[in-house]
């Protein structure tokens, strides 16, 4: 099967959270399910009108109820996540090439 692409969407603070700990989480588990190894990602953070990273799901799916986003989403702590690698950081990039 062909590896997927995903537009995720997420706030700015919870943008800091993925980067920081290369996870994705979603609340509904058959969501995170859609994910896999390999499948490619691009992330647009909200307020904003570029894609700012780009990266690739590096495990498979898997629970967790750890609290990495519980203080800045009162949907709760996102427990079903996928581990993911960061290519590639457009917003830092884009600002170099401007100059």
């Amino acid at each position: 099967m062909a590896n997927r692409r995903w537009l995720l969407v997420t706030t700015p603070a919870n943008y800091a959270v993925c980067m920081r700990t290369g996870t994705w989480g979603r609340q509904n588990e058959r969501e995170a399910r859609a994910y896999a190894p390999g499948d490619v990602f691009f992330m647009h953070v909200t307020g904003r009108s570029e894609v700012v990273a780009m990266g690739m799901f590096t495990g498979e799916p898997y629970h967790d109820e750890s609290p990495l986003w519980r203080e800045m989403d009162d949907r709760g702590a996102f427990p079903w996540r996928i581990g993911s690698c960061r290519w590639a950081s457009f917003a830092s990039a884009f600002r170099h090439a401007r100059r």
